[in-house]
C-alpha cells in the first residue's frame, strides 16, 4: 500500500472452499481508494485492482463513504454490505459502489460507478488502477484477466445500455473512461471481477 494511503475498513467473501475476495477501503490526503485482493487457503492474499488516485482531469474523486456500516459488519451476519462512495470532481458529482456478491459460480464483484455532469468540462471521466504484472487486455467488448493468487481473474464490463465506456491497458495501468457529452447528463460504467474458474 501506498505510504500516503491510511486503511480505513475491508470486507471479504468466500466460496465453501475459501477461495475469495477481499475489498479494502483506504485514505488519502483528500479522498478514499480501493484495493481488491484475491485470497485462498493455500495462497497469501494478492493484490488484483489498486485503484489509482490522482488529481488528473478525468480521474473520479471520491471523499465520502458508509464507513461504519462497513466496520461493524458481522461476517456471521451473511455477506457484507456495499461499499458506497461519493464525491466532487471540479463540479461533477462523482459516486462508485462496490458489492461482493455470493453466486453459484463463486464471488462476484460489482463495480457500479456514475456522474452527473453539468458542463462539458473535461473531455472524459472514469476510473483507473494499478493491475498486476500478468494482465492482458483483449476482446470486444474488452476484458482483462490476470493471474492473481488463487488461479485466472477476469475483470469485465456490464453490459451498458447507452455508449460503452472505453478500456485501455497500459503497462500495468487499466483506465475506464466515458467521453462527456455536451449536455449534461448522468454517466455509468460498471464491470465486474470473477475468477474464471468458480
Amino acid at each position: 500500500m501506498d505510504s500516503s494511503q491510511e486503511f480505513i475498513a475491508a470486507v471479504e467473501s468466500a466460496n465453501p472452499h475459501g477461495v475469495g475476495y477481499r475489498l479494502e477501503i483506504t485514505r488519502g490526503p483528500d479522498r478514499y481508494g480501493h484495493r481488491l485482493l484475491a485470497f485462498s487457503p493455500d495462497a497469501e492474499p494478492a493484490l488484483l485492482l489498486a485503484s489509482i488516485e490522482t488529481d488528473a482531469p478525468g480521474c473520479i474523486a471520491l471523499q465520502a463513504l458508509n464507513r461504519e456500516q462497513l466496520e461493524t459488519h458481522d461476517p456471521a451476519a451473511g455477506p457484507p454490505p456495499p461499499a458506497l462512495l461519493y464525491g466532487m470532481t471540479g463540479d461533477i458529482r462523482c459516486s462508485l459502489s462496490i458489492e461482493l456478491q455470493e453466486t453459484e459460480a463463486g464471488v462476484c464483484v460489482v463495480f457500479d460507478a456514475a456522474a452527473r455532469t453539468p458542463t462539458q468540462s473535461i473531455p472524459e471521466i472514469g476510473s483507473a488502477y494499478e493491475t498486476p504484472p500478468t494482465a492482458t487486455l483483449a476482446g470486444k467488448p474488452p476484458a482483462l484477466r490476470a493471474s492473481a493468487g488463487p488461479g485466472l481473474h477476469s475483470i469485465e464490463p456490464i453490459e451498458e445500455q447507452d455508449e460503452p465506456a472505453h478500456w485501455s491497458l497500459q503497462g500495468q495501468t487499466l483506465t475506464i473512461q466515458r467521453p462527456l457529452p455536451a449536455q449534461p447528463a448522468t454517466l455509468r460504467w460498471r464491470y465486474r471481477v470473477l475468477r474464471e474458474n468458480g
